[in-house]
């Protein structure tokens, strides 16, 4: 007989490794007053009901109940894991995300040693062209091959993540040596199973500081805010165990009253989740450089320049009921805001094309009808300098807008020279309390370097609302 023909001495057999879930039982489990409840040093002991409650219970359960109550022998001592835990049949509900882990065992079940053992297993996903699937290597075990003696086992662990909804298969290939055959041979068994989509549908939204007057701090003025929300499209109960940001360029944190970053958060089918991430840049100088360029390279036309920096890539990590952990990451995130546009401070295209940066220190207390100060710095960005341009000398005047001066007065004169780079005192009087908001104001070029003069002056800037105050009534 050829020995190539013989049947295969090995037995492969494949199962999921899944967390196993509660089973949910039917009848509650108790223990009578006769089932040694007060016995101290057992470990399942709980107090005893009286014979007459426990009667109750078990009439009340067996009335409620679509067949007779045959469990009210059993205690929670007596009872076995078996009774409680569950594990998938076949390989279960898959997902997008999720962790494929497999246990595949070899059995010799012969009663000679098999030599040159091997267990390849790879993951196979279909593609485009049906002839020509994607695999992807899992395990191969055990690095070099070994001998298998009689009734013995190996066993490896192979995981994938599933990236895709396509179909998908478990490919394991045995290497063996007959007895008797000069040949390797191999044997392949395949797996296949469906992908279903990922059990979480993700939507977020990225949010900046859209103040025309930002904060002093670099780190301030250039953070970002993702809102984030989380819904369970599917039939089953899911947990969200993790909500993270991939990202090099920001650091970041959650808000939120349940503190989601560290705890699991357990949604039922069609509800909603909601996070918001705070972003906070690591070089705040390289996100206001990347600003700058942005506004360089628009139109000299354009008035508006939305802005756009990359955040990250969000992965948010969830399991669902005797599955392992899964991932469903969304990105890259970006944050766009709406930039005024420089303005060119003449027409032949020689001249500096300025972008205005505008920082604002409010008080710490205002109180209505009381004078306060706020503290403004204007600094300006030619566009059009170089490394070896000389730097240029400007003359800035602030003009408050005539007629939206309402809520709150402007001391002093009505029109305040400005130096660039240099704080601003601004003494301002809230007329009420509340929230109070300013008036206008424009920011006004009358001319550069010492002979240069503006006919007429160039209006760089203007703020519909300068600064907006929470102010307390007088005391």
């Amino acid at each position: 007989m050829d020995p190539d023909a013989a049947p295969a001495p090995l037995v492969v057999k494949v199962m999921r490794m899944s967390a196993p879930v509660l089973a949910t039982q039917s009848v509650p489990l108790f223990e009578t007053a006769g089932e040694s409840g007060s016995a101290l040093d057992a470990a399942s002991s709980v107090e005893p009901f009286a014979e007459s409650t426990w009667d109750t219970v078990k009439d009340a359960y067996a009335r409620g109940g679509d067949a007779h109550f045959s469990r009210a022998h059993d205690t929670v001592r007596d009872a076995a894991y078996t009774d409680h835990l569950t594990l998938p049949s076949s390989f279960g509900f898959v997902s997008v995300g999720e962790m494929f882990s497999v246990l595949v065992s070899v059995v010799n079940e012969s009663d000679a040693a098999v030599r040159g053992v091997q267990v390849q297993v790879d993951m196979q996903n279909s593609t485009a062209d049906a002839e020509r699937p994607e695999e992807h290597p899992m395990v191969r075990a055990p690095p070099s091959v070994c001998t298998l003696e009689p009734q013995k086992r190996l066993s490896v662990v192979a995981r994938h993540r599933i990236q895709s909804t396509l179909p998908h298969a478990v490919v394991c290939r045995v290497r063996f040596e007959r007895e008797g055959s000069k040949n390797e041979t191999w044997m392949t068994k395949v797996y296949k199973f469906n992908v279903n989509p990922a059990p979480i549908a993700l939507h977020t939204t990225a949010h900046g500081n859209r103040a025309g007057l930002m904060d002093p701090a670099p780190a301030i003025r250039e953070r970002a805010y993702i809102q984030v929300q989380a819904h369970n499209i599917s039939a089953r109960a899911v947990v969200v165990e993790q909500v993270e940001l991939e990202s090099d360029a920001w650091e970041w944190h959650v808000i939120d009253a349940f503190e989601a970053k560290s705890t699991a958060r357990h949604l039922s089918p069609k509800d909603v989740q909601q996070w918001v991430l705070v972003l906070t840049p690591r070089q705040p100088e390289a996100v206001q450089r990347a600003t700058l360029d942005q506004l360089a390279a628009a139109p000299p036309e354009k008035r508006v320049v939305n802005v756009v920096h990359a955040l990250g890539t969000l992965a948010v990590q969830w399991r669902v009921p005797g599955g392992e952990t899964g991932i469903t990451r969304i990105g890259p995130i970006q944050r766009t805001v709406s930039r005024t546009a420089a303005v060119p401070c003449g027409t032949s295209g020689q001249e500096p094309r300025l972008a205005v940066q505008a920082l604002l220190q409010k008080p710490e207390r205002a109180q209505a009808l009381v004078p306060c100060t706020c503290t403004v710095r204007i600094s300006l960005h030619d566009l059009q300098s170089t490394p070896t341009s000389e730097a240029q000398t400007y003359r800035l005047a602030l003009m408050p807008k005539s007629g939206t001066w309402t809520d709150m007065q402007l001391l002093g004169p009505s029109t305040i020279r400005v130096e660039p780079d240099t704080d601003l005192a601004l003494p301002v009087v809230p007329l009420h309390s509340g929230v109070v908001r300013s008036g206008g104001m424009a920011l006004v070029l009358y001319g550069y370097t010492e002979t240069m003069e503006l006919d007429p002056p160039r209006v760089l800037r203007e703020w519909p609302c300068f600064v907006e105050l929470v102010v307390e009534e007088a005391d």
